[in-house]
């Protein structure tokens, strides 16, 4: 499987994959992201030119940017692309900015899927 990892403007393909993700985003989360993905710095995941998975990072100041939404296809899942998602557009935008934020719940969440991740 080849996976190219890019950075892109195709905001209406990220929000495509965030919304068939309906178990991960509720609709207020959707809206975020149909925004966020227009604004923020996109990288996209594709495989035969098709996103199947996309990552954005919010611009905090010069220096940092923090990770907004990340999601990859469910078909996709568990195959190690998010994680190449994330070190390649992480390495990409280490050319530019110095540090990278990630809020996360905590542990004790309730959340089974958002454990997972």
């Amino acid at each position: 499987m080849n996976i190219i990892i890019k950075k892109t403007n195709e905001a209406d393909e990220a929000y495509k994959i965030a919304e068939s993700l309906t178990h991960y985003f509720n609709q207020l989360g959707l809206s975020h992201i149909k925004e966020d993905a227009k604004f923020h710095i996109l990288y996209g995941a594709f495989i035969d030119n098709k996103m199947v998975g996309f990552v954005t990072y919010k611009e905090l100041n010069p220096e940092a940017i923090e990770i907004s939404w990340l999601a990859i296809l469910s078909e996709y899942q568990g195959k190690g692309i998010g994680s190449q998602l994330i070190r390649q557009s992480l390495k990409e935008a280490g050319k530019k900015f110095k540090v990278c934020e990630v809020k996360t719940l905590s542990d004790i969440h309730p959340d089974e899927g958002y454990a997972r991740t």
